[in-house]
């Protein structure tokens, strides 16, 4: 059975905020910890005493916001991740010309070193002699190509962004009429 203490059994007796305030003989002891402005209720359960005043909820408060912040934060780095913005030839692109290079540009930095781009025909075969070089900026990779012949090519790319997090996709474009 819980009783009812109300806010005035933070301050009978009690001389300072941090004294020891006797409620009742079924119940221990109330410590009131924080400024009492009025908006303290105490409900006493047995030997339980569940106290808030208005500095524990303002704290309850600053903690959940802050939680909220923290949150945000970590999502907003989720977002970070290198992820494919375009690629030239276009993905689905019908070319009259075979390009000389394929170039992606990613959505935040990538490492150079753990980084690729393939380019393969319909049959598998790999059709490039090179690797990839990242720019400058390291958002955007280039592969120098071979001469290919008219057909349909699959660009197979993966990347690590500077953040460790890996991103990878492929698709295809095609050479001829």
């Amino acid at each position: 059975m819980c009783t009812y203490l109300g806010s005035d059994a933070f301050t009978r007796g009690a001389t300072s905020p941090s004294a020891a305030v006797s409620v009742s003989d079924s119940i221990s002891t109330v410590r009131y910890r924080g400024m009492h402005t009025g908006g303290a209720v105490a409900f006493a359960c047995g030997k339980r005493v569940a106290a808030q005043s208005y500095f524990e909820h303002r704290c309850l408060i600053v903690r959940f916001v802050s939680m909220l912040i923290i949150l945000f934060a970590a999502t907003t780095s989720a977002f970070a991740h290198a992820h494919l913005d375009h690629a030239s030839p276009a993905a689905g692109s019908t070319l009259a010309q075979a390009p000389n290079e394929i170039v992606l540009t990613f959505t935040s930095e990538i490492e150079p070193a753990f980084s690729s781009i393939e380019v393969r025909d319909a049959k598998g075969a790999l059709m490039h002699s090179g690797k990839a070089a990242v720019d400058g900026k390291r958002t955007q990779m280039r592969l120098p190509l071979d001469v290919l012949p008219p057909g349909t090519y699959k660009v197979i790319w993966q990347v690590l962004s500077v953040d460790t997090h890996r991103s990878k996709g492929d698709f295809t474009f095609r050479i001829g009429p």
